[in-house]
């Protein structure tokens, strides 16, 4: 590297660097009230609607903590303001990568700040809505059971599958399917895992809850099955008083959902969009590809609006596996699957290791970062944070969602914060639900996504904002501080 090309690079990061506390000057900037003067910084005042602006974004601040706490922020607003007027006095704030940092930055906040706004007019789920919803999904709690399955996923000649398929169904016992995949010659991976009703993907559940203990089904597009036994399954309903919070929080994560991308829609409609020509192709193909997005997978042929959605070229398309500090990919075979926090042995509570914790069903985390067992331990770009946000982006507010949690024990004078088995599961019986309607859950699409566990470890199904959502502030009603 040259030493214009270390200067050019040692300058975009520098003024990346500080471009945040300029955003901030400028984002809290308002007319000035001397009657709510905190501090001035060289004749530049700091207010007090800065203070409680950043205070109101403290959740889980106590009263008797507001004080202390707001001596805290206005020592940081000097210190911004500081940072700023350095910045801009060596004319940082006119340098490209600070001007763009800044515009993006911008756009962001201000995207943000509407989808916030539009959030804010759905309305609470109504008990009819909850009712509907609770006696519409029976399989889901009313005749809720938890499922023994044993699985299996296999290549075999399209002409050997009628026979494949009336064995399953005539009741004949994973034993003799096993037989015959190797008589046939068939490569072919097996796993067997307990599952209750609300982590089986909703497409399948209704499907699943009609098979007789014993008997199963096989799924096949092409030479590829996909075998499903159930070896039993027990009785374990949900009431309506249980369920209820549960189906209160998906309704409204729902209702949110649909507005934000009516609105987006609609602005789209009412936009005149002009493509470059090297991005022409977008404005064909755009209908299209948002309509993927809503499929669910089946074993019949993909869907969308009428036309075919081929699958031929999925693992082109979704790319080659990628290695990182924290992950590593390892292959066997027909069966990729990730191993998290390679090379390190993370150890928590009673001694349990976290590849232990993970050996039932793969590696997971609630929001992407936190494991029940393992006090003070954050992840960045742990399970499910791939997608869905820019990485940098997603490891940004992955760390700041921990800083904040590491100020909550500094304050309250507290050893260790862990997240609940609860809010763990709901966390992600959620993204398996959604990860689920996903093509790359499509059981012929061959991607290193996939595990031997049968869902996705790798990908985050959720859009930015709902990110941005679940990681802008720690929720203590989730997390067991001690």
């Amino acid at each position: 590297m040259t030493n214009n090309e270390t200067t050019m690079r040692s300058t975009a990061m520098t003024a990346t660097a500080v471009c945040a506390a300029l955003l901030l000057a400028a984002c809290t900037g308002h007319k000035k009230d001397a009657t709510q003067s905190a501090a001035r910084v060289d004749g530049t005042e700091i207010t007090v609607h800065q203070i409680n602006y950043k205070l109101q974004r403290e959740r889980g601040l106590r009263p008797e903590q507001q004080e202390e706490a707001g001596r805290k922020v206005l020592e940081q607003l000097i210190d911004e303001q500081l940072i700023v007027e350095r910045a801009e006095k060596t004319k940082m704030d006119l340098e490209p990568a600070a001007q763009q940092a800044l515009d993006a930055a911008r756009r962001e906040v201000l995207a943000r700040a509407y989808v916030d706004l539009t959030a804010q007019t759905v309305s609470a789920p109504s008990d009819a809505a909850v009712h509907a919803y609770y006696d519409g999904n029976p399989y889901l709690f009313a005749q809720r059971r938890v499922y023994t399955l044993q699985e299996y996923l296999a290549k075999v000649p399209e002409d050997k599958i009628p026979t494949l398929r009336s064995m399953v169904e005539a009741g004949r016992p994973p034993e003799e399917t096993e037989a015959w995949f190797k008589a046939q010659g068939a490569p072919f991976r097996a796993q067997q895992s307990t599952q209750p009703a609300e982590r089986i993907p909703m497409g399948s559940l209704k499907e699943i809850a009609g098979i007789p203990v014993g008997h199963g089904l096989v799924a096949s597009a092409g030479d590829q099955v996909h075998v499903t036994y159930v070896t039993s399954s027990t009785d374990s309903p949900a009431s309506f008083d249980a369920a209820r919070p549960k189906i209160m929080q998906f309704l409204a994560i729902e209702g949110r959902k649909k507005v934000t991308e009516g609105n987006v829609a609609a602005l789209k409609t009412a936009a005149k969009i002009d493509y470059a020509p090297q991005y022409q192709a977008l404005a064909a193909s755009g209908a299209a590809l948002a309509t993927t997005r809503d499929i669910e997978s089946t074993a019949s042929p993909l869907t969308a609006s009428g036309t075919h959605v081929s699958l031929d070229y999925t693992e082109a398309s979704f790319g080659a596996p990628r290695r990182g500090v924290l992950s590593k990919f390892s292959s066997t075979s027909n069966s990729p699957q990730w191993t998290y926090l390679f090379p390190m042995t993370i150890i928590g509570r009673d001694g349990v290791t976290i590849e232990k914790t993970w050996a039932e069903d793969g590696a997971r985390a609630y929001l992407g970062c936190m494991v029940p067992g393992f006090p003070n331990l954050w992840m960045v770009y742990g399970p499910n944070t791939n997608g869905g946000m820019h990485p940098a982006s997603f490891h940004e507010v992955v760390a700041r969602y921990a800083l904040e949690c590491m100020e909550h024990l500094i304050v309250d004078d507290k050893r260790a914060i862990e997240v609940t088995d609860d809010a763990y599961w709901r966390y992600n019986h959620l993204l398996d639900d959604r990860n689920a309607r996903k093509v790359w859950s499509d059981p012929r699409a061959h991607n290193y996504y996939w595990t031997e566990f049968g869902r996705s470890a790798v990908m985050c199904p959720f859009y930015p904002w709902e990110i941005w959502h679940f990681l802008r502030h720690p929720s203590f009603d989730d997390l067991v501080v001690h």
